[in-house]
């Protein structure tokens, strides 16, 4: 059977949140970061951007249930959090 290798950031470290962090906590570090990070308020900055990117895939990740669960016993596999490489292979089922 051929194991998986986990890799990729850890979102907690992004929003520099504990892993125990709840929803009010992971939002309050989202919007502090945004607030930083915001390509608007850096503009033609990519280093900047690809930041903020990092910061809102982190957000949405830990924010939702059902993700941050998987992502807790899975975190991403091959670059890719395990739910999006589902959608990819039920996606690639039918081409």
């Amino acid at each position: 059977m051929k194991k998986l290798k986990i890799t990729g950031p850890n979102y907690y470290a992004i929003l520099g949140v504990e892993k125990t962090a709840t929803t009010a906590e992971i939002k309050s570090a989202y919007k502090n970061f945004a607030k930083i990070y915001h390509p608007d308020l850096n503009p033609g900055n990519l280093e900047i951007e690809i930041k903020f990117k990092e910061i809102i895939e982190a957000y949405t990740i830990l924010t939702h249930v059902g993700k941050r669960k998987d992502f807790d016993a899975f975190g991403k596999i091959d670059d890719k959090p395990n739910y999006q490489c589902r959608v990819d292979y039920i996606d690639n089922m039918f081409k």
